[in-house]
């Protein structure tokens, strides 16, 4: 039995609406707390919720929309304040976009089961872009052209990153054909091979 309130991740996924709130107010040292407030929330209530057994179906569905609130509302805010351009955020959603495509592609593939997507590698690299940019715009510092171009090319890569992943059957949650095995990368083959010839 966990020692933590079963509450206590859907709280720190709630609290990112608060702090999307306070990113209206144009001051740097609050809009710089709100970006850092979220961040930490969005660590924590996903790690909390593994590793103490309080995953829900409420989570599950909060810590994302939670997400796409408060950057959404950081996007707009500094769009309209002329700290963003289109093509800026363009790049800022890359990821978000490859996403949707992944997603699309595999509807269109047709047969696909429920998909639920692990981490990734460009998934991280451009959450963190995108922590330095909001952490910068929040304090009226200037951010380069080329950091907005890097994001989006790990944003782009990003697809490519998925669609190898879910080919090698490595997307957790049923990303597979009914009735079909997923193949199998020569990577994954060879590291199971690896690993039986050590437990032999």
């Amino acid at each position: 039995m966990s020692l933590l309130p079963s509450f206590l991740p859907n709280l720190l996924s709630f609290l990112r609406i608060p702090l999307a709130a306070c990113l209206l107010i144009n001051d740097p040292t609050i809009r710089c707390a709100a970006v850092v407030g979220a961040m930490i929330s969005d660590i924590l209530d996903g790690f909390l919720a593994r590793r103490f057994g309080l995953v829900s179906k409420v989570g599950t569905w909060l810590d994302p929309l939670t997400d796409k609130l408060f950057v959404m509302t950081a996007l707009i805010v500094f769009f309209f304040e002329k700290r963003l351009t289109a093509i800026e955020i363009a790049m800022f959603l890359g990821r978000d976009l490859s996403l949707i495509a992944f997603s699309l592609y595999l509807w269109m593939i047709a047969g696909w089961e429920r998909l639920h997507i692990r981490a990734f590698f460009c998934g991280k690299v451009v959450t963190t872009f995108q922590f330095v940019i909001l952490i910068a715009i929040s304090a009226n510092s200037a951010i380069p052209v080329a950091f907005f171009a890097l994001m989006g090319i790990f944003g782009a890569l990003s697809f490519v990153e998925l669609l190898k992943r879910a080919t090698c059957g490595d997307v957790y949650g049923g990303i597979q054909r009914k009735g079909a095995k997923t193949p199998r990368c020569k990577e994954s083959e060879e590291k199971e091979d690896v690993k039986e010839g050590l437990i032999g």
